[in-house]
């Protein structure tokens, strides 16, 4: 079985999903990331949750549905999940 990283780098690739910055909006903030930044998040998570989004990407891929929306999901989570409070008091 291929590894994650090399899967989703040929996926990221594939889907020419490189140079992406995805734009998220919480609690009045904006906050940028760029599609490196989230890769390496990915492939610094857990075994488990690895498997969880490659199984998920897998799936979206084979109904040809739309990848970048879910890593706009995925930055979005981040940010919901790294900057509580403070500003975020919604």
């Amino acid at each position: 079985m291929i590894d994650t990283t090399t899967w989703l780098g040929k996926l990221i690739e594939e889907k020419d999903l490189t140079d992406q910055v995805y734009r998220v909006d919480v609690g009045g903030l904006t906050h940028f990331i760029e599609a490196e930044f989230l890769y390496e998040r990915i492939l610094s998570a857990s075994k488990r949750e690895q498997e969880v989004i490659k199984y998920s990407l897998m799936c979206i891929d084979f109904t040809y549905g739309d990848i970048a929306s879910y890593f706009q999901h995925l930055a979005k989570k981040y940010i919901e999940t790294n900057f509580q409070g403070g500003f975020y008091d919604e």
